[in-house]
């Protein structure tokens, strides 16, 4: 099953080259697939993996406008190239992917769990959703959408996942000492019991 482009939508914006201003961090030592997800103090680190070039010149202008790190794909890339860029959110037109779209979908959510990927493609069935959900993706959005939509959405899967790793990272709650302390007075009940039924046999 394949999700394809019906038609192509016409984006009303003057002409502009699609930039990259997220470059892949040099791999010196083995990083964790996780780190993939960790916060960046300039915005969200974004890959856009499409070859829409109307949609890719609105969302490239606003990208740029909120000062967003961010790189657009033609194609799939290594995994481990995903990694060592260490982004916070990724957007995937399947249809760019051709047929091997759905596993390299799979394997990207299962390589970058902390990842927040999002699915925005054409024309596609109420199956081909369910099954790029359950694959991993955190959303779907079909085109023609507003770029102001897809970035919105991406600010909430970012948002969600930062939430999530920030309730793992406290400490578990404790139950209250106060139900446990008539316990630990036991012993000394005992003891002056035993005290009391010595002196009165003597």
């Amino acid at each position: 099953m394949r999700v394809t482009t019906v038609g192509s939508p016409v984006y009303d914006l003057a002409a502009m080259s699609a930039t990259s201003s997220l470059e892949p961090r040099p791999a010196g030592a083995t990083e964790e697939a996780q780190s993939a997800s960790a916060p960046t103090p300039g915005g969200i680190r974004l890959a856009v993996l499409d070859t829409d070039s109307g949609f890719i010149q609105v969302l490239s202008k606003r990208l740029e406008t909120m000062a967003w790190p961010h790189r657009v794909l033609a194609s799939a890339i290594p995994l481990e190239t995903l990694v060592a860029m260490r982004l916070n959110a990724m957007v995937v037109d399947l249809a760019t992917l051709g047929p091997h779209g759905w596993t390299y979908l799979e394997r990207v959510c299962e390589t970058l769990p902390g990842l927040g990927v999002i699915v925005c493609t054409g024309r596609s069935s109420v199956a081909q959703r369910v099954r790029g959900l359950r694959l991993g993706a955190d959303d779907w959005v079909t085109k023609p959408c507003h770029p102001e939509e897809l970035i919105a959405r991406v600010e909430a899967v970012v948002r969600r996942r930062r939430r999530s790793e920030a309730r793992v990272d406290q400490a578990p709650v404790t139950a209250a000492r106060s139900r446990s302390a008539p316990t630990s007075s036991r012993p000394s009940l005992l003891v002056a019991a035993s005290t009391s039924r010595g002196a009165n046999s003597s």
